[in-house]
């Protein structure tokens, strides 16, 4: 509760090796609770999580409270997702929801609209998800958590709205003034975000600067959640700040092959490292990034992620190609008649620019589709300019 993070992570495994070495399922479960979130975890600080939620679904978990049961396999389930095991994780959230509807308790009341709008996220059925926002209030209005419900609701379709492009909705009842670490910088971190996709620069760049000059969040001893280094790396991506997002891609690199889950929400790893990478010039190490990106996005089938991630190829392949027309080569060999090598050179670069140009869109027509069924419209307008300049 003082924010001491990284004393609060140490202290919680000791108290699971302790939970474990005692057999005791209900210490292991509540001491789990905080390790398995993930929410406070830095990017050096996730090690152990999958084994942590493979132990506790292997267990027999018989007379654990329902309330703290809830809590654990949802945690579970999005951890098991992060790591790509979609199947696992939806097992897992099964009975999260079981758990919360057998507990009849305040606490765990949220958790079964909380698993429904967070998969229907991954599906894609982003306005599906809204509703989530208005079952969530009216459940904490039932259980006498109002104002929990209203904070549920919110996080449960922010991300939802931001696809579709309602950012002022996505805004709504984030604080305007909020204190800069306030709840480990969460909340700040994601009005940045939401700033940022609005369009309001100036605000969002503004909160960017000073959490990244309150902190060293180059240093990997830094205690930032990976949760705020992931919203604010979004933030500096869709700002094109090339030097704040290379700092926060670096530290964010080992977990760009998953799926980072917390809570409600969800980012892939690997587009927004490939998106610092392409505003640095690193054009393969962002097609790298890119390559994992799809692949787990393919994996737990998470339809918004792949289709962004594939916009994001087609326009770093575009870049390159446009790049191979403007630019010249280095100088031909001195063996080689200057005008025929002239002529190997430009009949080289053709070929290259037009096998760019072609992988583009097939990654721009897969993302149109798809934008077009999800209604993503800001992401599905972008990526018909791109068709529209390639038909030119």
């Amino acid at each position: 509760m003082r924010g001491e993070t990284a004393n609060a992570l140490s202290l919680g495994r000791k108290a699971v090796e302790l939970a474990l070495r005692l057999d005791d399922p209900a210490a292991l479960v509540r001491s789990s609770l905080g390790i398995l979130n993930g929410n406070d975890a830095s990017p050096e600080q996730h090690d152990g999580r999958l084994a942590l939620a493979e132990e506790l679904s292997q267990r027999s978990l018989k007379g654990i409270s329902s309330p703290n049961l809830a809590d654990a396999l949802l945690f579970v389930g999005n951890v098991y997702l992060t790591w790509g095991r979609r199947e696992e994780a939806e097992q897992s959230w099964q009975g999260a929801k079981e758990a919360a509807v057998r507990s009849r308790n305040a606490a765990a009341a949220f958790v079964p609209s909380q698993v429904d709008a967070l998969a229907g996220t991954f599906d894609g059925q982003l306005e599906n998800v809204l509703e989530f926002e208005a079952l969530i209030r009216a459940r904490g209005v039932e259980v006498g958590r109002e104002q929990g419900g209203r904070q549920f609701g919110a996080r449960a379709v922010r991300g939802a709205l931001i696809y579709l492009g309602r950012t002022a909705d996505a805004l709504a009842g984030l604080p305007e003034r909020p204190d800069l670490f306030f709840n480990r910088g969460v909340p700040v971190s994601t009005r940045a975000v939401c700033l940022a996709h609005a369009g309001r620069a100036g605000e969002a760049s503004d909160i960017l600067h000073r959490m990244l000059a309150a902190r060293d969040m180059s240093r990997s001893d830094d205690a930032t959640s990976s949760a705020t280094l992931t919203r604010l790396l979004e933030a500096a991506v869709i700002l094109q700040d090339a030097e704040a997002a290379g700092l926060l891609a670096a530290r964010l690199a080992p977990l760009a092959e998953l799926v980072y889950v917390v809570t409600d929400t969800a980012h892939c790893m690997g587009r927004l490292c490939g998106g610092a990478a392409a505003l640095l010039g690193e054009t393969e190490k962002a097609r790298g990034y890119y390559a994992q990106a799809i692949e787990i996005c393919a994996k737990v089938r998470f339809r918004p992620e792949l289709a962004l991630t594939r916009l994001e190829l087609a326009e770093l392949l575009l870049g390159q190609a446009g790049a191979m027309n403007r630019a010249p080569m280095p100088g031909d060999a001195a063996s080689t008649p200057a005008p025929l090598a002239a002529e190997g050179r430009v009949r080289g670069e053709s070929r290259d620019s037009d096998k760019f140009r072609a992988e583009a869109l097939a990654h721009l027509d897969f993302a149109i589709a798809e934008f077009r069924e999800m209604k993503m419209q800001p992401s599905l307008e972008r990526a018909l300019r791109h068709k529209e300049l390639l038909k030119a």
